[in-house]
């Protein structure tokens, strides 16, 4: 299932996210990943939730994403959750361009059980029709 997390800049996305990966991992069966695009914010995560730097990557466009996270899928299968700051942040990709993205993102997850948790830089009501269908915390 996906999960968005919509805001504005500086409107404490972060730290909800953050937040719900630390919750999360107190009653989780499988494994927790977070992926940021540098290693800021790796210190408020409980160390065993697997941080990925996505600097360290070249991870610069949405299909370099869906790759990143189908390989840490494919490398563990006992990943539950995903938690994904920043998605545009490196790329020049807008949101109105992420459609296959989450498409593709929705077939992953369902077809791999894994919950995705995604910031998005947006105010909840003028995200794009298509992102409408997830769910919103």
């Amino acid at each position: 299932m996906i999960y968005l997390n919509c805001g504005v800049k500086g409107s404490g996305k972060t730290k909800i996210l953050i937040d719900l990966a630390n919750e999360k991992l107190r009653d989780a069966k499988g494994n927790l990943v977070f992926i940021d695009s540098n290693h800021e914010i790796a210190r408020a995560l409980n160390r065993d939730i697997r941080f990925i730097a996505l600097n360290e990557f070249n991870v610069d466009n949405l299909s370099k994403m869906n790759g990143l996270i189908s390989g840490i899928i494919a490398k563990d299968y006992d990943v539950e959750s995903i938690f994904v700051d920043g998605l545009l942040k490196n790329t020049s990709e807008s949101l109105e361009d992420s459609n296959q993205f989450f498409n593709d993102l929705e077939k992953i997850s369902d077809e791999f059980d894994v919950d995705m948790y995604i910031n998005i830089s947006s105010h909840k009501d003028l995200v794009p029709d298509f992102l409408r269908k997830y769910n919103f915390i």
